[in-house]
């Protein structure tokens, strides 16, 4: 009650202050007008300045002399003579022009009484004695201090009590005992102001009142009061809470601020969450200071309540109503099937053939909806696609030979190779850019002997490294030489693979490789013939192929074939994924083998790196006895069983078709570039895949953890030799971790191709442990991980997509595994390892956390999921297979599932992307019939299957559903059954008018309404939906601006019109 009276005065003293300025204002106003008037101007008459003295024609007064001496009172410093200086008699309070009035001197101390604070010296200021009522001239008359607290009888309320000597309200409480001194009823501890009764709030700690605490205070107090009490730089007339620093401003006037000050360190939660009070937090609330209106449907910037085309589809609310469509829903309005402006619920005829519809027996009969199919010649495969901000069409995939996509020749450099194409929303291919080839000696494995001499003048490209053969007990073994430790040291100049050289010779002689060093050894994966003692002190040096030159005439044997650049014939490259910048800048990821080059980044994969060197040597021992190896590879064969596997890479192309740069990573196993996704950040890119997972796919191990990551070599008798470690993927690449286990990854690159982080989804690994000594060999035994047998995290875990939202950044991840699955501290199950299902995740990466995990259904069916897309704010919609039939579904941002439909009987791939009016989901149906959501797709013999495109709303309801016909045809004399993986789609997307573009495998024929494609290929075909709808705009116009107006009706329709006008106007109140 006290604050509320508070602020009533306080409110009065300001409206006051306020009325005061006015006035003073006005006033001064008006005197300037008063001063500028010519009736207020008044001039002295002659008169007036008649009889005045001109002082400045006279002469001045004589100066007066007070004591006659001769000096003039001006310059003499005593005037009456009296001995005291002028200056000192006026100090002390006597008379200078008077002798007989001078100085007193009352205790004889140098200081007259007129200057001295003690004039009787009795230690008492006279101050104290004149209010004490004792004489400050007598020193024996001091001030009586009864109780002896510092404070004279005589001006202490309480003379004999030693604690209490004031009693500023006069209450007869002491002021040290008194807890209101000032007896405002605003206690001492909580009052700003403890001695004055008319305030006590001081808010900021400025040192100006607030407000006054009473009314006749409001006159009394003559301070200031302050203008902006909480300090927060808004006056507290404007201010709405001008005791709360926090905030200013509250439309709906509840107490709660409708923002935070962002410089005050406030707690930014404290915000009203609905400033208008309409029930709507403004969150929801699209007029958030607008107490009528809360939602704006289409976006449009008009509230709904005044809205007369709410959802913005084209067609007036009152229209909608009257075609039994819901204004509120952009993805629901009229169906006019003829496109003759009359929505199909009012036409007589709705295809418009001539036929009454009821007399119709297809009455919805349209020609059909594929717009255009475009193939992409023989041996292409189209694995993805994306739309740029033009709205041109971005590919990627592979090709084998020598083909032509569209008049475009791509020519044949690899086993396959990578290609991005460009084509416009019309099917017109623009450009097509490839990966290349790239050349090297090693890669003749057809060649006349395993060792070859080529003669030459001078080699180029040996690497010094300061490591030399020791003096002495240099031998261990003639796979092992013993370097001298006094010299550098071999762990920082050589590695797995890299080629050793005796430098004492010219040129250099061929040792061997590396298997493995320590500080003092290094150990070959050969034994060298020649014998080490014979090299004693000699320097070592290393070779890279990539840098040697051969001129001419000087026998050189280094092993590695004739001594010319071929292709090898085991290199490829696929591209499986593609997303664009802001830019429109395209970036692939996918896998490779072998040398692959893209303009002037040239790959290399693992099996091909030195550190893979050991991966040839053991293929070469293992098949070299059947005479499939005459010359020296550059790797093994990509079938080699155990061992070896795919790289992945990454690699940008700009908008005209030029590489920028690329990028790779692996280990000795699979590794594959899956999923790519530019960040919404846009200065980065996520990309995802499988991580060292075995090439053998043994399904029924997937639990057992990550095979060792080691190898060994075998010793001349075929006996095991050595054991040696190796990084696993991302070794060696700076700003990003290895990756040692096994499953699937994620990476981090900045677009301008440099790498920022990795994760893996990885069980532990085994160990690989020897025992024994040197000389009688090595014994090794499988240890099985921490997490024991069968029980660890699937290592053939696939991510099967990827989609990127908020800030900070956030990933969503999609993926299938089988048995268990830990993702941090998430530990997933699908009831055994034969039984897969799958898995939804949130991923963090700024903080490398799993914010939430997933888990699919556990049943006899495979549940998988294999595609993932997002609305850019919340929602994530995903398409897969489950209950044994396929499904699409909306997957909230939190985890939380909203609908799932599911359709079909069989399990396919499907892909899925988001237009403006809902999820559209392409795949395969392989049996004669599907039945999607009602709508029926057929096809019979021939016809081995069907690509179908399916639409549903974003509430879950199916819309349509079309497709196209394919046969399958074996090729050449193969008497193998194609499955349906061989011809199904592979990509789909919506632009902006939700026209669907898709591509996919052709393996036979394909039939899309006119347009039939035949061959071993790919294609890229548009669809519009099965039906044209044709949507004018047919919108009340009040004041007929526009031109606008309702089309004529019938009487009767005109009643039905208005019926539903009431009905929809009391339905808006």
């Amino acid at each position: 009650m006290q604050m509320f009276i508070g602020e009533k005065y306080r409110l009065q003293v300001v409206s006051n202050t306020m009325k005061s300025l006015a006035t003073t204002f006005l006033c001064s106003i008006l005197l300037v007008l008063m001063s500028f008037s010519p009736a207020m101007v008044f001039e002295p008459s002659e008169d007036e300045n008649l009889g005045k003295k001109d002082v400045s024609s006279t002469s001045q007064a004589q100066q007066p002399d007070n004591d006659g001496d001769g000096t003039d009172d001006f310059n003499d410093p005593d005037d009456d003579n009296d001995g005291y200086d002028d200056s000192l008699e006026r100090d002390c309070g006597s008379d200078p022009l008077n002798p007989m009035s001078t100085p007193t001197y009352s205790d004889k101390d140098d200081l007259c009484d007129g200057i001295d604070l003690d004039d009787d010296n009795d230690g008492y200021s006279d101050l104290e004695e004149t209010d004490c009522n004792s004489d400050p001239l007598d020193n024996d008359d001091i001030p009586l201090d009864s109780d002896g607290d510092g404070y004279c009888d005589s001006l202490d309320d309480f003379p004999n009590d030693p604690n209490e000597w004031s009693d500023f309200d006069g209450d007869g409480i002491g002021d040290n005992a008194d807890p209101d001194d000032d007896n405002d009823g605003v206690l001492d501890s909580e009052d700003a102001f403890p001695f004055d009764r008319c305030v006590a709030a001081d808010w900021d700690g400025d040192g100006l009142p607030d407000y006054v605490l009473s009314q006749d205070c409001i006159f009394r107090y003559g301070g200031e009061i302050d203008p902006d009490d909480d300090n927060d730089g808004v006056l507290d007339y404007a201010d709405d809470l001008p005791l709360d620093p926090c905030g200013s401003v509250d439309t709906d006037g509840d107490g709660s601020p409708d923002f935070i000050h962002i410089d005050k360190n406030c707690d930014q939660s404290l915000a009203d969450n609905d400033d208008d009070n309409d029930g709507y937090p403004d969150k929801g609330d699209a007029f958030p200071t607008d107490p009528f209106e809360w939602l704006d449907t289409d976006g449009d910037g008009i509230g709904n309540n005044a809205d007369q085309n709410d959802d913005g589809d084209g067609w007036s609310d009152l229209f909608e109503l009257l075609c039994e469509t819901d204004p509120f829903d952009i993805t629901d309005y009229p169906l006019d099937t003829d496109g003759d402006g009359h929505c199909d619920f009012l036409d007589t005829d709705d295809d418009n053939d001539g036929i009454l519809d009821v007399n119709d027996p297809e009455p919805l009969d349209t020609e059909g909806s594929w717009e255009w199919a475009t193939g992409a010649g023989n041996m292409i495969k189209i694995n993805d696609m994306v739309m740029d901000s033009s709205s041109d069409i971005l590919v990627t995939g592979s090709y084998k030979g020598n083909t032509i996509l569209g008049g475009i020749a791509l020519t044949q450099h690899n086993k396959e190779d990578v290609f991005v194409a460009k084509m416009n929303n019309q099917g017109d291919w623009l450009w097509a850019a490839t990966s290349e080839a790239e050349p090297k000696w090693c890669a003749n494995d057809r060649g006349p002997e395993y060792t070859y001499t080529q003669t030459s003048s001078s080699s180029t490209g040996f690497i010094t490294t300061g490591v030399y053969i020791a003096e002495s007990s240099w031998w261990l073994g003639s796979d092992t030489i013993v370097t001298n430790t006094s010299q550098a040291d071999p762990n920082l100049h050589f590695s797995l693979g890299d080629m050793v050289y005796n430098n004492a010779t010219n040129p250099p002689e061929f040792l061997g490789n590396v298997s493995y060093t320590t500080s003092s050894t290094i150990q070959l994966q050969e034994n060298y013939t020649g014998g080490f003692y014979s090299l004693a002190g000699v320097e070592l040096v290393k070779l890279d192929l990539d840098e040697i030159t051969i001129e001419a005439s000087i026998p050189l044997t280094v092993g590695q074939g004739q001594w010319d650049k071929h292709v090898w014939e085991e290199s490829f490259a696929v591209a499986n994924s593609i997303d664009i910048d802001d830019n429109g800048n395209a970036y692939i990821t996918g896998d490779f083998f072998g040398y692959v080059n893209f303009d002037n980044d040239k790959l290399k994969s693992y099996a091909v790196r030195n550190e893979g060197d050991w991966l040839r040597d053991t293929w070469i021992r293992e098949t070299g006895t059947d005479s499939k190896i005459t010359g020296y590879p550059c790797g093994p064969d990509y079938t080699y069983i155990g061992n070896g596997g795919p790289d992945m890479f990454v690699a940008k192309i700009d908008t005209s078709g030029e590489w920028d740069w690329a990028k790779s990573a692996g280990t000795q196993s699979y590794d594959t570039g899956d999923n790519i996704v530019v960040s919404t950040e846009g200065n980065h890119a996520f990309i995802s895949g499988l991580l060292r997972q075995p090439n053998d796919i043994t399904f029924n191990f997937r639990n057992d953890g990550c095979t060792p990551l080691q190898h060994f070599t075998y010793k001349n008798n075929g006996d095991l030799k050595g054991v040696h470690n190796h990084k696993g993927m991302f070794n060696g690449i700076i700003g990003t971790p290895h990756l040692e286990g096994c499953g699937a990854y994620i990476a981090k690159i900045s677009l301008n191709g440099n790498w920022k982080d990795a994760w893996e989804i990885s069980p532990p690994s085994q160990t690989l442990e020897r025992s024994g000594d040197i000389f009688s060999g090595y014994q090794y035994a499988h240890l099985y991980p921490s997490c024991s047998a069968y029980s660890c995290s699937d290592r053939h875990v696939e991510i099967t997509g990827m989609a990127a939202m908020g800030s900070p950044e956030r990933l969503y991840i999609t993926g299938n595994y089988g048995g268990h699955l830990d993702m941090g501290s998430n530990h997933l199950s699908s009831g055994s390892y034969s039984e897969e299902t799958w898995f939804i995740a949130k991923f963090a990466p700024s903080t490398e956390s799993w914010v939430w995990v997933q888990n699919g259904p556990t049943t006899y069916f495979d549940s998988e999921i294999h595609d993932i897309v997002d609305n850019g704010v919340w929602d994530l919609y995903v398409s897969g297979c489950k209950d044994g039939g396929k499904f699409v579904g909306l997957f909230n941002g939190d985890g939380t599932w909203s609908w799932t439909d599911t359709f079909d009987t069989s399990c396919e791939p499907t892909e899925i992307d988001l237009g403006q009016s809902g999820p559209y989901v392409t795949g395969t149906y392989i049996q004669n019939s599907v039945n999607i959501g009602g709508t029926i797709l057929e096809n019979s013999a021939p016809i081995a299957l069907g690509h179908f495109v399916a639409h549903w709303d974003t509430a879950g309801n199916f819309l349509w559903a079309e497709d196209n016909l394919h046969i399958l045809q074996n090729q050449g004399s193969s008497s193998a059954i194609l499955s349906n993986n061989d011809a199904r789609p592979t990509g789909i997307l919506v632009d902006g008018n939700d026209r669907v573009y898709t591509c996919g495998y052709i393996k036979g024929g394909g039939f899309f309404k006119s347009d039939t494609l035949f061959g071993d290929t790919s294609y890229v075909a548009a669809i519009d939906g099965p039906l044209i709808v044709v949507e004018p705009s047919i919108i009340i116009d009040h004041d007929n601006d526009s031109g606008a107006s309702i089309p004529n009706l019938s009487l009767l329709s005109t009643l039905i019109m208005m019926l539903f006008a009431a009905l929809y106007s009391r339905r808006n109140n």
